[in-house]
């Protein structure tokens, strides 16, 4: 049977992610060693099945199940061309290729294999000793052909087999007369391999690798004496939680819990099959208690316990820069307006039954408050408020990529929910004055 154009189109997008995951990585990650063909090629193909997997998962939760393989084939072209999903599989080949190349820069291979390594009593290296050598040195004394030494700041030096070169900074040359170093006059000097004789290490290099940035800032880098990873940091955050004044954030998340219990007995006592047909068919059949329900009514265990886990990390530290009576209001209004924001949305591009509910509209709200207030407004944050700030980072991330998602003008393209909830609480944070 004869290859359609729409069949080659499918084979090439399903081929073509590894590819691009791994020339995406081998750019970013500035590789310089020479890759065999069939490695590079193994690669890709394995990264296309990861990303296949990623894209196929996502369609099926947005769009509906695939039940066969003819559907599959057509997947790019019902009910026609579907340059979203071209797009949605870029976008994973691109961000798997982000995550290799964070991976390389921060040595993960090498510290699997120092890790197997030392379970099993083998020292080998890939690196050439030169590597090895120049990886971690920060300053260096160099004796070149002509018996000359000169000493300076390690700034970039050549890798994978190159030719030995080293360029350095502050570079200083030994005088025999004043029996110490002199400056040469230049702000860097390079090396070529045939003027190096020999390289001393004068000084490591002590700044801290990615890996332990990160560390460092998520308050997992170790502590003096606590023999482990950041647990004092740790405690902190748990007692900041634990003694901040929040008693209305505390109440609505057992408002939140009430209210998800009744829908579980409902569901079972009514034989409905699952929360989320409940929590939906109750807009249909009593709307009078389904709308003002809606902003603590949930569809399934994960939509419930993620407003639990939402209410916990932003609505605990930021209830602490408001009076109770404002805070109240606030999470009232927000709530009911986020509802009525997405419910406008689904409304927009549907006929049918309109459903909108859940807590994430005012989390949204919280989180972006914490973005546009806390560092505008205070100096000097607590673990969990910086812990907030960050939240607010990923609502505003989610926010700006959920309209380029998909599906295009339909019901689920937008959640007004989401989008109306953090523009609130940004602008009201970002306007609001001073606080205790």
């Amino acid at each position: 049977m004869a290859l359609l154009p729409s069949d080659i189109i499918f084979y090439v997008v399903l081929i073509a992610p590894g590819f691009v995951a791994v020339m995406t990585a081998v750019s970013l990650a500035a590789i310089e060693d020479e890759i065999s063909q069939p490695v590079l090629l193994i690669w890709s193909l394995v990264s296309s099945v990861i990303i296949d997997s990623l894209f196929l998962e996502a369609y099926q939760v947005l769009e509906g199940p695939i039940e066969s393989f003819d559907v599959l084939r057509t997947l790019f072209f019902t009910p026609s061309f579907r340059a979203d999903l071209i797009l949605l599989i870029l976008f994973f080949s691109v961000v798997v290729g982000i995550v290799y190349a964070v991976g390389i820069l921060a040595d993960l291979p090498g510290r699997l294999r120092r890790g197997i390594q030392s379970t099993a009593h083998i020292k080998y290296n890939p690196r050439q000793p030169w590597e090895n050598f120049m990886k971690g040195a920060r300053s260096i004394r160099i004796k070149t052909s002509d018996d000359e030494l000169y000493t300076g700041d390690v700034v970039e030096w050549s890798r994978a087999g190159k030719p030995k070169e080293v360029r350095v900074d502050h570079p200083y040359r030994y005088s025999l007369e004043e029996e110490d170093y002199e400056c040469v006059g230049g702000d860097s000097m390079l090396f070529l391999e045939e003027d190096i004789d020999r390289v001393m290490l004068r000084e490591e290099d002590d700044r801290p690798s990615m890996i332990q940035r990160i560390s460092s800032t998520l308050g997992l880098s170790p502590d003096e004496g606590s023999g482990g990873l950041g647990l004092s940091t740790l405690r902190d955050g748990y007692e900041q939680y634990r003694e901040a004044d929040s008693t209305i954030t505390y109440l609505l998340m057992s408002l939140v819990a009430a209210v998800f219990l009744i829908e579980i007995l409902v569901t079972g006592f009514r034989g409905l099959g699952s929360i989320q047909v409940f929590a939906t068919g109750v807009f249909g059949v009593y709307p009078w208690i389904a709308w003002p329900l809606s902003p603590v009514l949930h569809k399934g265990i994960l939509h419930f316990a993620a407003s639990l886990v939402g209410l916990l990390v932003v609505g605990v530290p930021i209830e602490t820069h408001w009076n109770w009576k404002r805070y109240t209001v606030f999470l009232v209004l927000t709530g009911y307006a986020t509802i009525l924001a997405g419910a406008a949305v689904l409304g927009w591009f549907s006929d049918q039954q309109v459903a909108f509910y859940g807590t994430s509209g005012i989390i949204y709200a919280l989180a972006g408050y914490s973005l546009t207030h806390l560092p505008r407004k205070h100096d000097e944050l607590s673990l969990v408020e910086k812990f907030a700030v960050f939240i607010g980072v990923v609502a505003l991330l989610s926010v700006l990529i959920d309209p380029f998602t998909g599906p295009f003008f339909e019901p689920r393209w937008i959640n007004g929910g989401h989008t109306s909830g953090f523009l609130i609480g940004a602008v009201i944070g970002w306007f609001s004055g001073n606080c205790s």
